[in-house]
């Protein structure tokens, strides 16, 4: 493990290379080109606030606006999904990359992450946005954000390279992926709120490591709460960060050379 980590030091500029290749590629051909990048996300904001404000009215807690309490949350899940669908098929993807002995292909989750952070960058944006239009003034809580958003990647990471490692030899697990990625999506209070259930059955949301990002994001932008306002769940998530990590360091280190061979 130790050998993966300083290897994804060392290669960070043919990362980042890579991932700007990657989010240019994604607008070759395109008339508006990378002006998406900003098309997306303001359009997703747009047909789930009207959706869900509009026509069902709902309601964020308290007295808070859904758009707000929605959007804070839906931030960092869009950044999770968009990076571990695309990670999950990237050995695939990459395979004239794959066959060069030289090329380390355990930087690929940091490519697509990387490639990621410009369209999370806009979402954050948009959503500081709608919190200072609604009247709610920013705080120093706010420079928590990179916080949440390198423990997100420290944990995507360790996924990414036990979904991608695998897919190359078991192809039911992209087939799996989004399935779970879309049923996931509605067990995260991201559409609804924690209060909504049972305190009986709050126990699966505190094995679900993406709330302590989703909420960590609300924290930070809406609620005013510090990182370690939550001990347990701090730890929690660590923990289970780092065992992940480690576990796709494993599998990854374990099946990279069989790559070339098995695609």
């Amino acid at each position: 493990m130790r050998n993966l980590i300083l290897e994804l030091y060392r290669q960070r500029s043919l990362a980042v290379f890579l991932a700007k290749r990657e989010f240019l590629a994604r607008y070759v051909g395109t008339i508006a080109g990378s002006i998406w990048a900003l098309v997306y996300p303001l359009l997703t904001v747009f047909i789930f606030w009207f959706i869900f404000s509009v026509g069902f009215k709902v309601k964020g807690p308290g007295d808070l606006p859904f758009v707000l309490y929605f959007i804070c949350g839906l931030t960092p899940w869009l950044m999770f999904n968009e990076v571990l669908s695309s990670s999950t098929d990237g050995i695939r993807q990459n395979l004239s990359l794959i066959k060069k002995t030289v090329f380390p292909s355990e930087i690929l989750p940091w490519v697509y992450i990387l490639s990621a952070i410009v369209s999370h960058i806009i979402f954050i944006l948009i959503a500081i946005s709608l919190v200072v239009a609604n009247g709610i003034p920013l705080s120093l809580y706010i420079l928590q954000l990179p916080f949440y958003l390198f423990a997100m990647c420290f944990f995507l990471t360790g996924l990414c390279w036990i979904v991608s490692a695998l897919n190359v030899f078991y192809r039911d697990i992209g087939q799996a992926v989004p399935i779970i990625l879309n049923f996931w999506f509605w067990m995260t209070p991201l559409v609804w709120t924690i209060e909504m259930i049972p305190a009986q059955y709050h126990w699966i949301l505190k094995i679900n490591p993406i709330v302590f990002v989703v909420e960590g994001y609300r924290n930070s932008l809406l609620y005013r709460q510090p990182i370690w306002a939550d001990l347990q769940e701090l730890g929690y998530f660590l923990i289970l960060s780092t065992i992940v990590f480690a576990i796709g360091a494993i599998i990854f280190s374990r099946f990279k050379l069989e790559f070339a061979d098995a695609i």
